[in-house]
């Protein structure tokens, strides 16, 4: 500490030119408080961290399922077209069948009444991606919608081989888990600095002055010293301090725990999902294999009149409909996957 001292500037009156007074104080022994002060606060600063990255491990989750989803919307969007396309030029051939008398009118209702279906599906399929592209532009922090090219695949390899190393995985890095562990390290190292208060304090210091007159030499001082500290009497302040950081220190415990909990059960959710997704993908993608296949052969069928053109339109809604089942199941494992990813930190 530096400075002028007023009381020695008013005794010398204006024959005082310069007045100097230096003071500095070293701890010797704080009972362990200045080290459990330091560790507090560096925990404190690394639990801030990992809070950092578990918001930014939020965000990235959020927009990435976003874009997926926009991503499945715009897939609807392309098989609803698609499928409109389908259904209007099976309209106009049942139309031509009616009039040549080979269809009965019923028939071309049927098939109007699927393309109508479709078109609502199409307007459906807009709608959904347009709020998608707007919910992604708000996880980004954006005001307005961006335009964005959608994924052709909404495939996900997962980050992990198998459940335990993704448990494993979220127990090391994940952030919730992280930041819990290192709030416990704060409020125990806050207890070990209480009880380092309570604890008598030695310091060392070092004071030195200089002044100098008007026509004299300047003069100068120094003294050094120790302070002992002893917590005679202080209201039962510390005490309380002390048991106030101690209940804060159990809760901390209990907080970990509850993250350890919460962290490890949505990656068993998530895992599980993921399980489930790959095998409804599968079945779904033998689905399309087999919808298309009828769909092949009833076309042949119909033109060969060995069938009728009804049971043509239905295997072509089939075939729609096992074509959405297989996105579907495409982006509720990239979900999974996702998840997996935000629990443990990865973005």
């Amino acid at each position: 500490v530096a400075g002028a001292d007023p009381a020695l500037m008013a005794m010398l009156g204006r024959d005082i030119a310069v007045a100097h007074e230096t003071a500095a104080m070293l701890p010797i022994h704080t009972g362990g408080k200045l080290a459990a002060e330091v560790r507090r606060m560096q925990a404190e600063a690394e639990a801030a961290g990992a809070e950092l990255h578990a918001v930014q491990a939020e965000t990235a989750a959020a927009v990435r399922a976003e874009f997926l989803r926009a991503s499945l919307a715009a897939e609807e969007l392309r098989v609803a077209e698609a499928d409109e396309r389908a259904a209007r030029a099976m309209a106009e051939n049942v139309r031509a069948s009616v009039d040549a008398g080979k269809a009965i009118e019923a028939v071309y209702l049927r098939a109007v009444a699927r393309v109508r279906e479709a078109e609502g599906a199409v307007r459906t399929a807009r709608a959904d991606r347009t709020a998608a592209i707007i919910a992604m532009a708000a996880a980004m922090g954006l005001d307005t919608p961006v335009d964005i090219a959608p994924a052709d695949q909404l495939d996900l390899t997962p980050s992990f081989q198998d459940l335990e190393s993704a448990l494993k995985a979220v127990r090391d890095l994940g952030p919730a888990i992280r930041a819990a562990r290192h709030m416990r390290e704060a409020a125990r190292a806050a207890v070990a600095a209480d009880h380092g208060d309570e604890r008598p304090q030695i310091y060392a210091y070092a004071m030195g002055g200089w002044a100098a007159m008007r026509g004299m030499r300047g003069q100068g001082g120094a003294s050094l010293g120790v302070t002992v500290a002893l917590p005679l009497f202080d209201g039962d302040l510390r005490r309380r301090r002390r048991q106030s950081d101690e209940a804060l220190a159990r809760a901390s415990d209990e907080d970990l725990r509850a993250a350890q909990i919460g962290a490890e059960a949505e990656v068993r959710s998530a895992w599980t999902m993921l399980e489930a997704a790959a095998a409804r993908l599968k079945a779904a993608e033998a689905g399309v294999e087999a919808a298309q296949a009828a769909s092949d052969v009833l076309a042949l069928r119909v033109a060969n009149q060995k069938s009728v053109l009804v049971e043509q339109i239905d295997a072509l809604a089939a075939l729609q409909s096992a074509r959405l089942a297989a996105a579907r199941a495409r982006l509720d494992h990239a979900m999974a996957c996702i998840t997996i990813d935000r629990v443990t930190g990865r973005y």
